[in-house]
């Protein structure tokens, strides 16, 4: 479980950065707990719900990259299409955008 989710849920999970920065709050997790495929890697999302599925027995929180918010919302419904899953989508923006 991630420190910062232990108060929250009570579930094995995984996060999961999809391009952008990669977040130092999750330095020394493990594959099993935290993935970052970087902006620079054209298959990037491919890679992320590859390794998400790795982990079936756990909530995952993918956190994608603002610029890939299309391509996000058209993961999720290919992911409830396949796998009858529920997928939650929340748009975290800045003031300006």
């Amino acid at each position: 479980m991630l420190p910062m989710l232990d108060n929250v849920i009570d579930l094995p999970s995984i996060f999961i950065e999809v391009g952008g920065i990669k977040s130092p709050i999750f330095a020394g997790h493990s594959a099993a707990h935290y993935a970052h495929f970087k902006s620079d890697d054209p298959d990037r999302t491919a890679h992320a719900i590859d390794h998400r599925m790795e982990f079936p027995d756990k909530i995952a929180f993918l956190d994608f990259e603002p610029v890939l918010f299309k391509k996000a919302i058209n993961e999720s419904v290919a992911l409830v299409d396949s796998f009858q899953c529920s997928v939650v989508l929340l748009y975290i923006a800045a003031r300006d955008e």
